[in-house]
């Protein structure tokens, strides 16, 4: 576990939710953590798709990729392509 606290748990819920977890198989946390960054990235993509209705999908793609990277790196990564 990493170093942070959950604000709104209390310590023995937090106690007892981290002894499940550690009950946990590493593939099926791996696969958990997977489907919530792609539940991120989808929610991601609704907020643009909201704000930049004329946005095509490549954009899309690009402002997510923008945002997960910010500016200057995406400059770094991408100016070449």
């Amino acid at each position: 576990m990493g170093n942070w606290r959950l604000k709104d748990t209390d310590k023995n819920s937090e106690r007892i939710q981290n002894k499940i977890l550690q009950k946990i198989p590493g593939k099926v946390k791996l696969e958990i953590y997977l489907d919530l960054t792609w539940t991120a990235i989808e929610l991601l993509k609704t907020g643009i798709k909201q704000r930049h209705p004329e946005y095509t999908d490549n954009e899309i793609e690009d402002a997510i990729k923008r945002l997960l990277l910010t500016d200057k790196l995406y400059e770094k990564v991408y100016s070449k392509c």
